[in-house]
């Protein structure tokens, strides 16, 4: 630390307990001058005897405040907190710096975000200059009983809204203003209506995940990375052979002028993918992901100046989005379009099979699948839930349960107030021969291209195009989602329009699978909650938050990702593993409450409309 680590020994020693006694110990930053802290409570996990828990080291700040501290730190630890472009843009960015190492940037205006943080601290560590004590007392919402505080006292007055958010202050008679202090969290009354979780203790760390599609694959990874046993079971005779199956989809961030939730989210799920696959990559698993760019173009001249609005609006780094002119456009990824749009350069493509594979295989031995396994009941014996299979027979029986299979899981469940609705979609493979040999040396476009549909770049095969939206009681015949698929690139690339015309489409063949959506297009990612016994106390909850709800203990559902299972599932599978295990969140409160699966029926109980929850 900046003052001599033996200054604040007390803070490390906190730390340190975390780590040795609990699955992990978590510590916050507030700052660019708390950055040698961070890296001192790093040095001395790193410097501790195992066994030890998972280190969380959370730094809140400004970009520019991270990107000046790095530059000017000697540490040779700081080289690993690399700073990506998407640093520049608020939001939490989370990786492993190494194993049993997480760090989260936390970036823009701390007392902004510091509000917003999710999860549970054993520490916290705020730089001279957030030192102020609203500050402190939203991070107080954080904080364990037993945490420690180092920061700096700005006034007098200070130490007593200290004592009044819970904390008690070492020496507080020495203390002068401008000089650090150090204070401990032990409240001598109830301050919050929830306290953060505390670092869970499972007596039995096993879990079941239920499907193995991109949902179910994710969430087994993140939970065997903090060394539970996690058994996949799927009814199908693999990974990824039913909504997961398709051999290439697109992944890229998702912008709206107001930065909505689903943008929000959209963008942390993107930034969180390739981390984890470059991860992968790096352990010797081919994930396999092509980093070609992505266009969403313009289909009009109103949605091409709207689009230029929101980017000047948003004021995002051209590396995360910028607005191409239609010559622009031709330039970065070979697409001939009418209007022009938004160009993402870390978007591209992969294939959803290979990524499930890697994640398996990177898991093992702490992972072991069950293929042609059919889970036909749940229940709740004590403190364990029984999986049993059609005939009755017992598969399992573990504390921790997660749904991960789609509308699959309604059925496992006595009453169900949360949407999940089937909507078909069709793709469209096109073989090269049917449209003059290769698509790529013919002008075909380089890089994935979306708009009304989507195109992906040609291979020796030759070029896929998509997608159908078929929802119930809708249902297309193979040769008219072919023709809709057409119809639809045809006016998204017009130089390709005579030929894509010129096609047959009951000749040809492609990829069908189902999407699982919620009334709102955003996921379920947490716990389930206990809906029998929220209706029992319908009349006391009209007035509750989500954190009041009842839960069914120990079960999860990852479901509902629809057309965003690549951008969705590793940031679903890192946050239920942070619920599971209580660590910090690797989204906001906001967020982690848009997609929590209780939303739906806290909806019902405020409105008094608990009546009617069936399959």
């Amino acid at each position: 630390m900046s003052d001599g680590s033996s200054r604040f020994a007390p803070f490390l020693r906190t730390l340190a307990c975390a780590w040795r006694t609990h699955a992990h110990a978590a510590a916050l930053y507030v700052g660019q001058a708390a950055l040698p802290a961070l890296l001192a409570a790093w040095q001395a996990w790193r410097d501790s005897p195992a066994p030890r828990g998972r280190l969380h080291l959370v730094w809140v700040a400004r970009p520019d405040e991270q990107r000046t501290a790095l530059a000017a730190c000697a540490h040779p630890l700081a080289t690993q907190l690399h700073l990506p472009e998407a640093a520049n843009v608020p939001g939490l960015l989370r990786f492993e710096t190494e194993k049993e190492v997480v760090s989260t940037l936390a970036v823009g205006e701390p007392q902004s975000v510091v509000g917003r943080l999710g999860g549970g601290f054993d520490g916290l560590w705020v730089a001279p200059q957030h030192s102020g004590i609203e500050l402190i007392r939203a991070a107080g919402r954080l904080m364990r009983e037993g945490g420690s505080l180092v920061a700096t006292l700005t006034d007098q007055a200070m130490l007593q809204g200290l004592r009044r958010a819970g904390f008690t202050v070492a020496a507080p008679e020495q203390a002068s203003v401008g000089q650090a202090i150090e204070a401990t969290f032990l409240p001598r009354w109830r301050e919050r209506r929830q306290p953060p979780p505390v670092a869970a203790q499972w007596a039995r760390r096993q879990a079941v995940v239920i499907g193995a599609g991109l949902a179910g694959c994710a969430v087994a990874h993140r939970l065997a990375a903090r060394g539970w046993q996690v058994t996949v079971l799927e009814r199908e005779g693999g990974p990824a052979r039913l909504t997961s199956a398709h051999h290439a989809a697109a992944l890229h961030p998702h912008v709206s002028p107001d930065d909505s939730h689903l943008s929000r989210l959209t963008r942390a799920g993107h930034h969180y993918a390739l981390a984890h696959w470059a991860a992968l990559s790096a352990a010797g698993h081919a994930v396999g992901w092509h980093a070609s760019g992505l266009l969403q173009a313009a289909m009009s001249e109103e949605e091409a100046a709207l689009q230029r609005r929101t980017v000047e609006q948003l004021g995002f780094p051209p590396e995360i989005v910028r607005w191409v002119t239609p010559h622009e456009a031709q330039d970065a990824c070979g697409a001939e379009v009418t209007y022009g749009g938004w160009w993402f350069g870390l978007g591209g493509w992969v294939a959803p099979p290979a990524v499930c594979v890697s994640q398996l295989a990177d898991a093992a031995p702490n992972v072991t699948t069950r293929w042609n396994c059919h889970v036909a009941s749940l229940r709740r014996v004590e403190d364990a839930w029984q999986l049993h299979g059609p005939a009755g027979e017992l598969l399992a029986s573990v504390p921790v349960v997660i749904l991960a299979n789609g509308g699959a899981a309604l059925e496992l469940l006595p009453r169900v107030a949360m949407t999940l609705s089937p909507m078909a979609g069709r793709l469209t493979d096109i073989p090269a021969a049917l449209i003059g040999g290769n698509p790529a040396s013919a002008g075909w476009p380089r890089a994935v291209v979306s708009g009304n549909g989507y195109v992906l770049p040609a291979d020796a095969r030759g070029v896929r195009i998509g997608s159908t939206y078929e929802t119930p009681p809708q249902v297309l015949s193979p040769a008219e989602a072919h023709a809709e698929n057409l119809t639809r690139i045809a006016a998204l690339l017009p130089a390709w329009r005579a030929r894509l015309a010129a096609l047959d489409p009951a000749a040809l063949e492609g990829y069908r699978g189902v999407r699982w959506v919620t009334h709102n297009r955003l996921p379920h990612i947490g716990s389930l909650a206990d809906e029998a016994v929220a209706l029992a106390q319908a009349e006391r909850l009209r007035g509750a938050h989500l954190a009041d709800l009842p839960r069914l203990p120990g079960l999860y559902g990852l479901l509902g990702l629809a057309s965003r299972g690549l951008t969705w599932a590793a940031l679903g599978g890192e946050l239920l593993a942070s619920q599971i295990e209580g660590e910090p969140w690797p989204i906001e409160r906001d967020l982690a409450g848009a997609v929590d699966p209780a939303r739906e029926l806290l909806h019902r109980l405020r409105h008094g409309l608990p009546q009617g929850l069936s399959h």
